[in-house]
């Protein structure tokens, strides 16, 4: 497990050990910094790897708001500090989850979701509503959506029928 022992990003102390570390993460994630290049693997903190965190916070750590800032305990950093991010996480829904994890959605949440989607806002509410439980996030801001057992058991043709 890495480490870095002060915060990265603006206005933070970027000492060159914690931006080299944080440039080898991002790195090795640079899928979740798209479009955007990876950093370069040296140098010191700048706009380019400005950019690239607050990349990484919204597509890689699903941040609704990036902030720029990697501190040393923090989501981001945790998330960074993944060998593999399971992903992919959808653009459609970063933007609702944290704003909306004590409430339900609004009518702008599904034109807005809808016009992301190029699909009809009634049709979006109606698979919220049918495929979410009691609530439309889970406990880490993630939009929950339904188990298919019958449809997994097909897919795995029963291996995982009694364990699952």
């Amino acid at each position: 497990m890495d480490r870095i022992t002060a915060s990265v990003g603006t206005g933070s102390a970027n000492l060159a050990d914690d931006v080299a570390l944080v440039r080898r993460l991002l790195r090795r994630h640079a899928r979740w910094v798209q479009p955007l290049s990876p950093p370069p693997e040296q140098g010191p903190f700048d706009a380019e790897l400005d950019r690239a965190i607050r990349a990484f916070q919204a597509n890689g750590a699903a941040l609704a708001k990036p902030d720029g800032v990697i501190s040393p305990s923090g989501y981001t950093f945790k998330a960074l500090d993944k060998a593999v991010i399971a992903g992919p996480r959808h653009r459609v829904f970063t933007p609702f989850c944290w704003a909306h994890i004590d409430d339900g959605l609004t009518a702008q949440d599904y034109e807005a979701a809808a016009k992301t989607l190029g699909a009809d806002a009634a049709a979006i509410r109606a698979v919220a509503d049918t495929e979410t439980k009691s609530s439309s996030w889970d406990n880490v801001g993630r939009p929950t959506i339904l188990f298919e057992r019958h449809y997994f058991s097909r897919l795995t043709q029963g291996a995982f029928d009694r364990s699952h």
